[in-house]
C-alpha cells in the first residue's frame, strides 16, 4: 500500500468516527440527506452574499 493510500485510509476513518458521534442512531442515507442539506444551505447563504 503506498503512502498516500495509507493516509487517505487514515483520513476517512477519522471522517466516518466524527461522523458516527454526530449522528449516534441513524442510518447512512439519514445521514446523507442531513449531510446534503447542511451543504446545500451553506451554498444558498453564500449566493445571497
Amino acid at each position: 500500500m503506498k503512502h498516500s493510500e495509507y493516509n487517505k485510509l487514515k483520513f476517512q476513518l477519522a471522517v466516518l468516527k466524527d461522523i458516527a458521534v454526530s449522528y449516534a442512531g441513524r442510518t447512512i442515507d439519514n445521514i446523507i440527506q442531513n449531510i446534503e442539506s447542511r451543504v446545500k444551505y451553506i451554498e444558498d447563504k453564500e449566493k445571497e452574499l
